[in-house]
Parts: structure tokens; C-alpha cells; sequence
């Protein structure tokens, strides 16, 4: 007979109407959990609170109500041993999924181990193996097939179930929700291509996760879904092509020179203690996609672009002169300045695409410029340009202290790297 352990799977805030969403989801979940002799899975509301996101059309402040939520079960402990996680093998090592709060003590051993199972010995291809242990600690690796004999009671389908329910209920910053579904899809795609799309669309079309298009009620339009219907669904009426013509998708030497530079990134880190940075690394280091990392490898443009963003930023900190100051008068014209790019980022918003890019002039003095449309292909990080820029405000920003935000801004010349 089993009894159980109560954990929390999964934890994220969304928004308040797309409660009703997530708890389909979870009795969906929980119609398998009652056939499988499993306890069932209880969603919970923390807290609700309103948060202003930005402004309106009108200039009045954009409200939302939001609230954080999270996922409680309880994981099956049969016969004394409990699932500690589930390891998928893939191109030099495996993927790991944890059972959350017993991610901390796993062995980093289970990250190439072979498919092996403990219990009939053998070393042969699987699907997957589940990693269980006992109250004494001891750890055990079985196969799919053996779990049963090993734990000696139809309840081994609870296991089972169990590693799929944690598979499905990540609702964090970049969970992985199935988006595409059905229909016949090519099976694989060449890494490099399918970074290129991805930069495309972040270019033109923002990054969107797939947790912040459930909130938003925009399921399948996240970014890794986009990535995956231009690659691999079906189009008998040619839509692929209308709509790409629409949002203008097409490559440049930039979404090829990033595709480049992200894959070297990751396939050069050597500090991958988070799960995500040593799943994203093992996914990527492959030289091709395909359904399972889909997802996962659609998140490395996003990533590269964060780190490098992360990185311009601490050496901004670490160079931040004392004397930093503001520039310029509000409503002045600054004319004939030297900027040098600091770094961009898009935002796809709901009036549209806009780009943050900010400057340091030759002073170290920090510039914005939140500038409409996608404008990351014409300002290039570590570049200089000539320009003449309006001084619409002075902020002082709590991490980066006084910054000169600035519009109509103009080039006039291009004076290279920095």
C-alpha cells in the first residue's frame, strides 16, 4: 500500500482571469491522477493584488489584477520509496527532471549516467528511467519496465504518472506548456536555422514565453510556438508565406551573426549549476532541434541576449565614474554628440514593437532612447555614433543612478567600435 508526500510542483503569478484556464488544466490532470490510484493535484491562490504595467493609448495608468498561485501534490511514496526525478537521455548526457524541493540533493551524476536499471542490470536504450530512493537515502536508478517488480504492486503506474504531472505543471518565467499540437511535423531541424528564425522573431515580433502568452490569453503565439509552426507545420494554402510577407520575417546578417554567437555561448559555459543553463547547454549541444528541445532551444536567443545585457551592465557598474551626472537641459537640443551603444532589447507591446537602447556618452553619462518599432539591426553594442537627440527627462534610476532620457533622435555619423 502507498502513502504519499505533499510538495509544491510548481509556483508563478499570472493574471487573475486566467485562473479558471490553469484549473481546466489541472483537473485534466487529475482525471489521470484517480485512474492511476494517484492523489490528485490542488491549486491554490496565494494572494491577489493590482500592478500598473504601463500606460494606455490615453496616458492613463494600465491596471491588471494578478495573483500568485501554486500547484500542490502529493508525490507516491510506495513501499518506502519515493520518485526523486526523471531522466530522458539525449546527445551527450540527459535530461534531468526533478521533482521540485528535491532538486538541491540530487546527484549531478544522473546528468550523463547510463540507461541503466538497478534492478535487472541491464544497460540497453530507454525512453526514460526514474530515479527513486528510499527513507534511508538510498538511491536507486529503474527502468520503465522493472518498476513494477521492483516495487512489487500496480501502484508502480503512480510513479509513472507522477513524472508526467511534473513534466506538464511548470508555470515559471519560462515553462515549457504545449503550445503546437497534432499533425505531422518534420522531425528534426539544423540548430543554426532554427536559432536564425527565432532571432527573426524576436526581432520583429518581441519576445514572447510561453507562460506570459498563457497569461495574457495568447496561447500558441508564443515565440517557440511561432519558431515551430514556420518550421514544421503543415501549410497546403501557403499562409506561411502571407505571414511572413505581413510581419516582414526574413534573415539578415545580424539574426545569422547572433544565431552564431548565442550557440558558442552556450556551448562554451562552464558554470551550469541551474538546471535550465545545464538542460539549455546539453540541448544545444547537439546540431539539430527537435521536438522535445524545441522549446528549450527556442529560450537561447533570449538567454544570450540577457547575459550579455547582465554582462555590458556589470562592467557599467564596475566603470560607473562618482561624477556621473545627467546631461543637457529638459527640452534641449544636444547636437553633435558621441554616444556609444551600451546594448538594446525589443519589446513587443500592445500598441506595438518598441526598443530600448542605451547610451554612455564620452563622460560615462548614461542615455536612453525608447525608440518605436524594432531598431536592433541599426545600433550595434560597443559602436559609437554621431547624433542629435532631444532631452526629454533626467531619471535617476535606482541600479543605474542618474540617467538623460532622450527622443527625435537623429545620426549623423557612424565612428566604429568603441
Amino acid at each position: 500500500m502507498s502513502n504519499t508526500m505533499k510538495t509544491t510542483i510548481a509556483s508563478g503569478t499570472l493574471q487573475t482571469w486566467a485562473i479558471p484556464v490553469l484549473q481546466g488544466r489541472v483537473d485534466k490532470l487529475n482525471r489521470r491522477a484517480a485512474k492511476c490510484k494517484c492523489e490528485p493535484l490542488a491549486l491554490r491562490v496565494l494572494r491577489s493584488y493590482d500592478r500598473v504595467i504601463g500606460k494606455d493609448a490615453l496616458g492613463s495608468d494600465r491596471i491588471v489584477n494578478l495573483s500568485d498561485v501554486e500547484i500542490e501534490g502529493s508525490a507516491p511514496r510506495i513501499n518506502g520509496w519515493v520518485l526523486v526525478a526523471k531522466l530522458t537521455p539525449a546527445e551527450g548526457g540527459n535530461f534531468v527532471k526533478a521533482v521540485p524541493g528535491l532538486e538541491g540533493d540530487l546527484d549531478p551524476k544522473y546528468r550523463t549516467i547510463e540507461m541503466r536499471c538497478d534492478h535487472c542490470r541491464s544497460n540497453r536504450r530507454r525512453n526514460d528511467v526514474f530515479v527513486i530512493r528510499n527513507e534511508s537515502g538510498v538511491e536507486k536508478v529503474i527502468g520503465r519496465n522493472c518498476l513494477a517488480d521492483f516495487i512489487r504492486t500496480a501502484d508502480f503506474e503512480a510513479m509513472i504518472a507522477w513524472a508526467d504531472f511534473i513534466d506538464k505543471c511548470d508555470i515559471g518565467a519560462d515553462s515549457d506548456w504545449e503550445g503546437m499540437g497534432g499533425g505531422r511535423v518534420t522531425p528534426t531541424s539544423p540548430i543554426l536555422y532554427w536559432l536564425e528564425t527565432t532571432s527573426i522573431c524576436v526581432r520583429k515580433l518581441g519576445w514572447l514565453s510561453r507562460s506570459a502568452a498563457f497569461e495574457t490569453g495568447r496561447e500558441g503565439s508564443a515565440t517557440a510556438d511561432t519558431v515551430i509552426y514556420l518550421h514544421w507545420a503543415p501549410d497546403p494554402y501557403g499562409k506561411k508565406r502571407e505571414f511572413c510577407q505581413k510581419n516582414d520575417l526574413c534573415a539578415t546578417d545580424h539574426d545569422k551573426a547572433l544565431a552564431v554567437k548565442a550557440l558558442e555561448w552556450v556551448r562554451g559555459l562552464t558554470d551550469t549549476t541551474g538546471y535550465y543553463l545545464y538542460n539549455l547547454k546539453l540541448a544545444c549541444d547537439r546540431d539539430y532541434v527537435d521536438r522535445e528541445s524545441a522549446g528549450l532551444v527556442s529560450s537561447l536567443i533570449r538567454a544570450y541576449q540577457r547575459a550579455v545585457k547582465n554582462e555590458v551592465k556589470r562592467m557599467q557598474l564596475r566603470k560607473a565614474a562618482v561624477n556621473r551626472g545627467w546631461v543637457g537641459e529638459v527640452k534641449q537640443r544636444l547636437r553633435n554628440i558621441k554616444l556609444t551603444v551600451l546594448g538594446t532589447n525589443s519589446f513587443d507591446e500592445e500598441w506595438g514593437v518598441r526598443t530600448l537602447i542605451r547610451f554612455a556618452d564620452e563622460n560615462e553619462n548614461i542615455l536612453i532612447w525608447w525608440a518605436s518599432g524594432d531598431r536592433t539591426e541599426e545600433f550595434e553594442q560597443g559602436k559609437t555614433y554621431v547624433v542629435d537627440a532631444t532631452v526629454k527627462k533626467h531619471d535617476d534610476h535606482e541600479t543605474y543612478g542618474k540617467q538623460t532620457v532622450v527622443n527625435r533622435v537623429t545620426v549623423k555619423q557612424t565612428k566604429g567600435d568603441r
